[in-house]
């Protein structure tokens, strides 16, 4: 997965940049889920795998 990191989300909220991350991540093991824009609708555990690939991509790492 690779897209420009600083590229906005249509229809998602602005992301908060002094969220803590574990707060965030938190963020998606609740609700229901709007169809993904790229995969369409996605059971809560293909929705929870797409997302924490995706996180991969976002968090600082070595």
């Amino acid at each position: 997965m690779k897209h420009p990191l600083g590229a906005e989300i249509d229809g998602a909220p602005p992301l908060d940049p002094v969220l803590p991350v574990t707060e965030a991540a938190a963020g998606f093991a609740a609700g229901e889920h709007a169809a993904h824009p790229a995969y369409g609708g996605c059971t809560h555990d293909e929705f929870a795998r797409l997302h924490a690939m995706h996180l991969t991509e976002h968090l600082p790492g070595p």
